[in-house]
């Protein structure tokens, strides 16, 4: 089924600048609008699926079982209960409904009622938690897999501004006032290690990693420099997601703190368990399909891995450092286990069940992509223009004093050998070095917009000629403008 195309909007609500302008902090707000021209289906299309809501009660209820073990009186109890519930609300672990209910969300019956009862507990003292999923709260109790971003505030975060080093740019450097996440057991994991992906810093080294990190996956993604490519005709570096990105610490070493302490290491191989970051949720993050994931592979039908199109990938301008078309391609799973108060779960194998997989990509294009076009060839320019600016500067140089001697022999052919000319000082400086000052300013203003635009590549050049040639005629004419033109015999 499939693909349903939603268009992201990110609004940053700027809160705070750091006294030496380095750092940003701010707010961000996403908001996702279904585009149905671009999509291959519509929101009413159904499906059968896992009711994942009601997995997620489940599995914290699960998790309080685990934790204070029934007793054989009690746990009659406690299944009875949950069965009464479930008739109640009409809720089954296996469900039809809407593509639009699963993404933009349904309102959960069954946690209004949930509430009624949590709510004496919790006044009695009683560790019952508030629902919701990590950095999500359920509006209303309405779950839906975009449902709890959309239109949802995040933060505050704050970056670097590149104030003192352009290579910064855009890098986190706290969230929620930490410079950690607090969810690893090493800094390694725990780090807000890199950008949101817009950009990378100015002049990237295709020898080095880059690292993307994203909130909601509560971890950063290394990406590896894999050639040259290129995006609306600008030149970029191609970075893509390595193969062993969710590989386990018995073939990736530094992956060990992304792996749950309680769990057994060898089951971290080839996926990364989200339920760290999501407050218990089991939900786990793999390349679609299964790609470079072979050990659950052959647990599902219907998948076929290929890279090309199940890889992400970033294709960057190297001087701005820019993200000029970029595709993150991750599949959502459930980690399905067996829940022993739940007539008919009670003996269900532990496996991984595909729930949707996501390709969130972006391109540069409009204006916007022009302006990167139009400032990547400049730059270029300049780069390629400074030879090309010596040379023509020499050889400019060398065609003004070439015409500047043609001149002065004409006048010396005029008035004899010893005549020349300046101008009085009305002024501390004739009008010889003042035009010669004029056209040194020129030059100044010229090598800066060559160098920030990558314009004046041969206008440089010919400054020297235009000083010696300006001030040369203007004496011939009569017109010192802060002096008088004196003839002088030497």
């Amino acid at each position: 089924m499939g693909p349903y195309v939603y268009k992201e909007y990110k609004t940053r609500e700027i809160i705070e600048w750091s006294e030496d302008k380095d750092k940003v902090k701010y707010y961000e707000t996403l908001k996702f609008v279904f585009d149905p021209e671009l999509s291959k289906g519509r929101l009413d299309d159904k499906i059968t699926l896992v009711n994942v809501p009601l997995l997620l009660i489940f599995s914290i209820i699960n998790s309080a079982v685990e934790r204070f073990p029934l007793t054989p009186i009690v746990s009659p109890i406690v299944n009875n209960v949950v069965n009464t519930l479930l008739v109640t609300h009409r809720e089954r672990f296996i469900e039809t409904r809407t593509v639009g209910e699963v993404l933009n969300g349904r309102r959960i019956t069954l946690l209004d009622t949930i509430d009624i009862v949590a709510k004496p507990l919790r006044m009695l003292g009683l560790p019952i938690p508030e629902y919701g999923i990590s950095a999500y709260k359920l509006k209303d109790n309405k779950y839906g897999f975009l449902a709890i971003r959309n239109n949802s505030k995040f933060g505050p975060f704050e970056t670097m501004t590149g104030e003192r080093g352009r290579d910064k740019f855009d890098k986190y450097s706290t969230y929620l006032d930490k410079s950690r996440l607090g969810i690893y057991r090493h800094v390694s994991c725990d780090a807000l290690n890199g950008t949101d992906g817009s950009f990378f810093g100015t002049f990237v080294d295709s020898s080095q990693p880059l690292y993307l990190f994203n909130l909601h996956a509560c971890r950063s993604f290394r990406l590896d420099y894999s050639g040259d490519s290129s995006a609306n005709g600008v030149s970029a570096y191609h970075y893509e997601f390595p193969d062993n990105l969710f590989d386990g610490p018995e073939y990736k070493p530094e992956n060990w703190c992304f792996c749950p302490k309680d769990v057994d290491q060898r089951k971290c191989h080839g996926v990364f368990d989200l339920s760290q970051c999501l407050a218990g949720v089991p939900f786990a993050m793999t390349f679609p399909h299964f790609l470079n994931s072979p050990r659950f592979l052959s647990g599902v039908r219907g998948l076929s891995p290929d890279r090309q199109k199940h890889l992400g990938y970033f294709d960057i301008e190297p001087t701005l450092g820019v993200t000029l078309r970029g595709s993150g391609r991750f599949q959502i799973n459930l980690k399905l286990r067996p829940f022993t108060f739940v007539p008919g779960l009670n003996g269900f194998k532990p496996t991984l069940l595909p729930y949707l997989w996501i390709d969130e990509g972006a391109e540069l294009s409009g204006f916007l992509g022009s302006l990167i076009k139009a400032g990547s060839y400049s730059i270029n320019a300049a780069g390629y223009g400074f030879i090309l600016t010596v040379l023509l500067g020499v050889g400019v140089s060398m065609i003004g004093s070439y015409l500047k001697i043609k001149i002065l022999a004409f006048i010396e052919k005029l008035s004899g050998p010893d005549i020349g000319f300046y101008c009085y000082d009305l002024f501390p400086m004739n009008n010889y070095e003042l035009y010669r000052i004029i056209g040194l300013i020129i030059n100044a203003v010229l090598i800066i917009l060559h160098s920030m635009l990558g314009f004046g590549v041969i206008w440089v050049g010919f400054v020297d000629l235009f000083d010696d040639f300006i001030a040369v005629w203007f004496a011939l004419n009569n017109d010192c403008r802060m002096g008088l033109p004196v003839l002088y015999r030497g």
